[in-house]
């Protein structure tokens, strides 16, 4: 329809069932690089010449999907958005006008959200946003805005909707540490989808992020060291936790990860059954009203693996372990009651 149309940069449509055959082929190939794409609501277009240019920005209020880049929107007028980048190479940020600018390597841009709803999407190719004895890259917003997107669009640019690998050691690190200002917004996710982890990539990642109420799923099954060490250490508001899928697992990966999350109520179930070196020691620390906690782990002979795990939780609680395993007594609270785990 539009092929070849090499200057349109904008286009409008509210299609609500695009299912049919070839319905949409190359309709917008060979526009602009960069446009403004309107949808309709609750729609999963395509990335690409036959749905949306992956160097578009899409308004309106459809699906957020693993096609959606990294984004931040202004949940009141005039927030501004700051991006500090420590990263090797530069970051490319665009504005839900059509703006595009570029944040240099050690440099950070203040953007300012001027309306309600108004968007910024980040875009990258760097390996790794953390710098080792140094500061970290940050995402700070002075007033309250939402964050949902897939964090991938920060690894590669192209192709992050199916990206599953990360390679770079301390990917993320504290990369919105102390945002209290970033939300969650019904029906809109932040997508980490990697399943293969590197060492240190979550660390810190959303270290007193106080607004946060939900965390975003953790499909991992690939850890490495350090992987979620204190990722939501301080998140007050964090009400419900991710599953934990990874059933190998190893040393520090989940430490201090729920630390002080007073807000949460029951852990996710914990499926390892050998615990390695200080992978859930102070895991939940803190968590003073979390009082149900499911660990299947039968070997928990590892050095400091679950040291000070449930200190400070709830008075009273249950512990569900896998049947047959005996050696908990005096490893969890002795106000709390212990059963052995049914499978739902």
């Amino acid at each position: 329809m539009f092929k070849g149309c090499t200057k349109l940069n904008s286009v409008t449509c509210l299609a609500t069932n695009i299912s049919a055959t070839d319905c949409t082929t190359d309709w917008l190939s060979g526009v602009a690089a960069t446009g403004i794409f309107t949808q309709a609501p609750g729609v999963a277009w395509p990335t690409g010449a036959n749905g949306i240019p992956s160097g578009w920005v899409v308004k309106g209020s459809g699906a957020v999907t693993t096609a959606t880049p990294l984004t931040i929107e202004a949940a009141v007028a005039g927030a501004t958005v700051t991006f500090t980048n420590k990263a090797s190479d530069s970051v490319t940020c665009k504005m839900s006008d059509g703006t595009e600018q570029t944040i240099a390597s050690d440099a950070s841009l203040n953007i300012i959200l001027t309306a309600v709803g108004d968007t910024v999407q980040f875009f990258g190719d760097n390996a790794k946003y953390g710098v080792i004895g140094s500061d970290s890259s940050r995402i700070s917003c002075s007033a309250d805005c939402y964050v949902y997107g897939n964090i991938m669009s920060l690894i590669y640019s192209t192709g992050y909707e199916s990206a599953d690998t990360l390679t770079g050691a301390h990917t993320f690190d504290y990369l919105f540490k102390g945002n209290a200002n970033i939300k969650n917004k019904d029906g809109c996710d932040l997508f980490l989808p990697a399943t293969n982890l590197a060492d240190h990539c979550y660390m810190g990642m959303f270290f007193n992020c106080t607004g946060l109420t939900k965390a975003p799923a953790l499909p991992a099954t690939h850890l490495q060291g350090y992987c979620y060490n204190g990722m939501f250490t301080g998140c007050t508001g964090l009400t419900a936790a991710p599953d934990l899928p990874a059933t190998s697992l190893t040393t520090f990966c989940y430490n201090s990860m729920f630390y002080g999350c007073t807000s949460l109520t029951t852990a996710p179930v914990l499926p390892a059954s050998t615990l390695v070196e200080k992978c859930y020691a102070a895991m939940f620390g803190g968590c003073s009203n979390l009082k149900s906690v499911t660990c299947l782990a039968t070997d928990i002979s590892a050095e400091d693996c679950i040291t000070d795990w449930l200190n400070g939780v709830a008075t009273g609680g249950t512990f569900y372990k896998a049947s047959g395993m005996s050696g908990w007594a005096s490893k969890i609270p002795g106000s709390w009651s212990v059963e052995n785990y049914v499978a739902p």
